[in-house]
């Protein structure tokens, strides 16, 4: 069966706004551990978020240009 892994935001300190900029995948999209999602920018810095797992995107739940917060569910990937 396959295993649904969730994307989140890491936490991160202060109250910085940050956004998602860029999606490296889309949704059907093979994608190997360690391998480029999304970025993601705050007031102080641009964030890459990494595949946790072998596997297919299987949903990105915020767009790009959406406000982010740490914690948030950005994405699904469905592991191999």
């Amino acid at each position: 069966m396959a295993r649904r892994v969730e994307i989140r935001a890491p936490d991160y300190t202060g109250e910085c706004a940050a956004v998602v900029s860029y999606w490296h995948r889309r949704v059907g999209d093979s994608v190997r551990q360690g391998q480029d999602l999304l970025e993601y920018e705050t007031d102080k810095a641009t964030i890459t978020l990494e595949s946790p797992c072998d596997g297919t995107v299987a949903e990105i739940l915020l767009d790009e240009d959406a406000q982010v917060r740490a914690g948030d569910l950005l994405g699904i990937v469905v592991a191999e």
